[in-house]
């Protein structure tokens, strides 16, 4: 149908990749970990640990990496997850009020010093688990795994597209490991053509 499919590598590092990114006309991703980086050097980019291999002899999987750990990511609405987000941030937001006035306000005078320590340890039990996992906002946390480094290169595909729509699935898959950047040091079956680079795999379709 000229559908450009693409699929995750997994995350069980040492296992081979899985339906259906076994498939050899699926665009494989695998994980990277930029360290917090824009910079594509050798150094500071590693392999976020990821599934490898194919069950197929000569097949490559993955085709790719993208980005993999800590990745800002919307909650769908409705689920546990989102449900425990805005009222964690809701409460967060009162009790800072409530330290503020405490602090500041003549009401002060008729709270105790149990009282503040009670809204202090609310706070920082919040806080704890506001971090722990890894909420951003009351709809946005950051994620982790090859789940959200595969819609990152269908997204750049989808840029590709715009800029040459008669692009194929086999074209992309070319462009994309074209000019991907491989990861000094690391084998290539782990990495395949390696780094994912937006602009350049943008760039080279603007040129085909």
């Amino acid at each position: 149908a000229g559908v450009t499919v693409f699929a995750a590598a997994g995350n069980i590092p040492g296992k081979k990749v899985m339906a259906p990114g076994s498939s050899p006309l699926a665009i494989t991703v695998g994980g990277q970990h930029d360290r917090f980086s824009p910079d594509v050097d050798g150094e500071k980019d590693r392999h976020w640990p990821s599934s490898f291999g194919a069950h197929r002899e000569g097949l490559q999987k993955p085709d790719l990496l993208a980005p993999a750990i800590w990745v800002p990511a919307p909650m769908l609405p409705g689920t546990l997850t989102a449900r425990e987000a805005q009222p964690l941030f809701q409460l967060l937001s009162v009790l800072e009020e409530l330290s503020a006035e405490h602090g500041f306000s003549e009401r002060n005078q008729l709270s105790t010093q149990e009282e503040r320590t009670q809204i202090a340890e609310l706070m920082r039990v919040i806080v704890s688990r506001i971090r722990k996992q890894k909420y951003i906002s009351p709809d946005y946390q950051h994620v982790d795994g090859t789940s959200f480094a595969a819609p990152i290169a269908a997204s750049v595909a989808a840029q590709m597209l715009e800029v040459a729509p008669e692009l194929t699935p086999s074209d992309i898959r070319e462009g994309l490991c074209k000019t991907s950047e491989p990861l000094s040091g690391l084998d290539l079956q782990m990495q395949g053509a390696g780094v994912l680079r937006p602009r350049a795999a943008v760039e080279w379709a603007r040129a085909w």
